[in-house]
């Protein structure tokens, strides 16, 4: 038997490394995907020959990336089995109505499965090897080159990229910019992710019949192309701001269990990695938006403090700090100050002072908080000061709360975690 491509959506790793091990005697290229949005793209772009899909995934379950793939017309002819746990009857019932293949109960024998599937692939011949229409390296003639010259002569193709073990695709019809897939990302943020690559090789193949099924980009290639460029430069000066000392990146574990929850979808994919297991290099290889948003979120989380590599002491410290404007409550301190802000963690504040006060003073604070008609009331305590203008953060002092009121510290943590949600989804 030809070798045939099989992808597997599974979000149990000892379901994954069963299934794995039951094809490997087949002659099979096996894909994997842990849920959905990592699954539809690769079987759009990787035409796999048949799709095995784990019933119960994070996100979109089996049987609702069943119903997109039958949507999309890309993917609509590719043969699916459902592979569940309890295999009650309803839920079998279910996949089989769905158009599935079969539905196989884990744990199953591996000789049956790989008896089902060859049953399965043995009524659906391998494709035809697509012609390769034109090829060359992105180090000759760069990728948005390429695409101008593609636009001009308003070709329809679907571009093929590979640098190392990354793969992507551009699908064009009429010289215009339609769809894109890489990795986890699709449209735009893999457009841009795409366009970011300045070695590696293309093929150009032939467009499919569905090169406008999902979604597409209607901007003018031209516009995508300088936009692009644009995060393309602004992401190199992220990188070169940011402070990576080449460890794990790690967010304190309730706020990334917070901004999981709340976070808008792109922006949380991208806090799932700053989990303390991956560095910046790994996390923008995973991330599921292009590198430029990717940067620009983790930026934001290391001038808040919010995120530091786990090497040099993840989780020392005590929340993020954010800029508060300076409530009219307390004129008389307000008069001091050289800045209109504090900058507010839910531990404390650094005030910028002229004539900062000596380690150990104690100083009443008052101030109110957005959308909060009760002024927060604490006394702070002088633990470090600045007299140095040049060093960040200005002439100044910082104080330790010293008296905060239960409540009072869930109001400003609420604050500090509402003002990190809505910038990083702004930036996503």
């Amino acid at each position: 038997m030809t070798p045939q491509r099989i992808l597997i959506v599974a979000a149990e790793p000892a379901l994954m490394q069963m299934l794995r091990a039951a094809l490997e005697p087949l002659p099979a290229e096996v894909l994997e995907a842990r849920h959905g949005d990592e699954a539809l793209p690769l079987a759009r772009m990787q035409a796999p020959q048949l799709v095995l899909i784990e019933t119960i995934l994070q996100g979109m379950s089996g049987f609702e990336v069943a119903e997109a793939l039958t949507r999309d017309a890309a993917t609509a002819a590719i043969p699916f089995v459902f592979v569940g746990a309890l295999g009650a009857p309803q839920e079998t019932v279910r996949g089989l109505g769905m158009g599935a293949e079969d539905y196989v109960v884990a744990p199953i024998d591996a000789e049956e499965l790989r008896a089902r599937l060859r049953r399965i692939l043995q009524r659906r011949p391998p494709a035809a090897a697509q012609p390769v229409l034109a090829s060359g390296t992105l180090d000759v003639i760069s990728l948005p080159s390429l695409l101008q010259v593609l636009e001009g002569e308003r070709t329809s193709a679907r571009i093929r990229l590979q640098r190392g073990a990354e793969e992507g695709e551009i699908l064009l019809a009429g010289g215009q910019i339609v769809d894109a897939v890489q990795r986890t990302r699709r449209g735009k943020p893999a457009l841009y992710q795409l366009l970011s690559w300045g070695e590696g090789r293309f093929q150009m193949l032939p467009s499919p019949a569905a090169a406008r099924a999902g979604p597409s980009m209607d901007d003018p290639t031209q516009a995508l192309l300088m936009e692009g460029l644009r995060r393309l430069d602004e992401g190199r000066r992220l990188r070169q701001g940011l402070r990576d000392g080449g460890g794990p990146l790690g967010l304190q574990t309730r706020l990334l269990d917070t901004l999981l929850r709340e976070a808008p979808a792109g922006a949380a994919g991208v806090v799932r990695l700053l989990d303390g297991s991956r560095t910046l290099d790994q996390v923008v290889t995973e991330s599921p938006v292009e590198e430029w948003t990717t940067l620009r979120i983790i930026d934001y989380l290391f001038q808040v403090s919010a995120l530091e590599p786990a090497a040099l002491g993840r989780g020392r410290r005590q929340s993020p700090r954010i800029p508060l404007e300076v409530p009219e409550d307390n004129p008389a301190l307000r008069a001091k100050l050289t800045a209109p802000t504090y900058n507010l963690s839910a531990g404390g504040v650094f005030l910028q002072s002229a004539t900062p006060r000596a380690v150990a003073d104690r100083v009443r604070l008052q101030f109110r908080l957005p959308g909060r008609e009760r002024p927060v009331q604490v006394i702070g305590e002088v633990v470090w000061q600045n007299t140095d203008p040049s060093k960040a953060g200005g002439v100044g002092m910082g104080l330790r709360f010293l008296d905060l009121a239960l409540e009072d510290r869930e109001i400003v943590e609420r604050y500090l975690v509402g003002a990190i949600v809505r910038q990083i989804g702004d930036s996503a």
